[in-house]
C-alpha cells in the first residue's frame, strides 16, 4: 500500500491519498481494516484542510479509538497473514 499512495507523511503522499479517498471510504473494503491502520498511523499529523477525503478519513479512523482496537485484534485472529 505505502507504495501506491507513496510517502504519506508529505504533501505529495498525502494527495495520492486524498485523491483515493475521494471514491472510497477506506483503504481496502467497506469497514476500517489492518490496512487503514498501516497507512493511519505512518501519517506525521493531521492533514491540512486542502486534503478534505484524507482529513474526514483520518478524523474517522482516530474517532474509532478503542473500537478500532478490538476490529484489529478480531481481523488479525481470523486472518493472521495480515498486518
Amino acid at each position: 500500500l505505502m507504495e501506491f499512495f507513496g510517502d504519506v507523511s508529505t504533501a505529495c503522499g498525502l494527495q495520492t491519498l486524498n485523491d483515493y479517498l475521494q471514491d472510497w471510504s477506506y483503504i481496502r473494503g467497506y469497514t476500517p481494516s489492518a490496512a487503514d491502520v498501516d497507512v493511519f498511523t505512518s501519517i506525521s499529523k493531521t492533514p491540512d484542510e486542502e486534503f478534505c477525503h484524507a482529513l474526514r478519513w483520518y478524523n474517522h479512523i482516530k474517532s474509532l479509538g478503542v473500537d478500532l482496537k478490538i476490529i484489529m485484534g478480531k481481523e488479525h485472529s481470523e486472518n493472521p497473514v495480515m498486518h
